[in-house]
């Protein structure tokens, strides 16, 4: 590791035009901003909402997979309280916890599934209640899931 004085003589050089291929230059790791959401695992928090949400869906009313397919359904929204708060150029934003869970259509109404094995299911088990309305207020812990794009997000512990 160069000291200081090595850093800024080596500086000079460049500045007198040394060829940079004869330096033993620097790497500096890049800051790309933003929080580490890991920070946040294992963190106890309110859940502060729980809401019906309009979406799509490329899978069947089989389940299965298809190309192209717009289907409209519905999803279970539940929102924590805010964990932190940054500040940006925009102002603050308030860091949460979220997670969607799909809802079941059976003529005409829209519900949750009743299998033990769902996430909304696994959920309403640890948090020993029985309908996602009774969530609210309910503390969980929080966790970071990382998804196929390399992003994080913040969800609850359900097992």
């Amino acid at each position: 590791m160069e000291t200081n004085e090595q850093m800024v003589k080596t500086n000079k050089e460049i500045k007198e035009g040394i060829n940079i291929n004869e330096l033993n230059v620097p790497v500096f790791e890049s800051n790309k901003g933003g929080v580490d959401l890991h920070e946040f695992e294992g963190q106890r928090v309110k859940i502060a909402k729980v809401m019906v949400i309009d979406s799509v869906s490329s899978y069947d009313v089989t389940g299965h997979y298809v190309e192209g397919l717009k289907r409209p359904v519905k999803k279970i929204k539940v929102i924590s309280e805010p964990i932190t708060q940054i500040t940006t150029k925009d102002g603050k934003i308030d860091i949460r916890a979220s997670e969607l869970f799909g809802m079941k259509e059976k003529d005409g109404l829209w519900g949750i599934s009743d299998s033990p094995k769902s996430s909304i299911q696994k959920l309403l088990k640890r948090q020993k209640v029985s309908d996602p309305k009774h969530l609210v207020g309910t503390s969980v812990i929080v966790k970071a899931v990382d998804n196929e794009d390399g992003k994080t997000f913040l969800g609850f512990v359900k097992e």
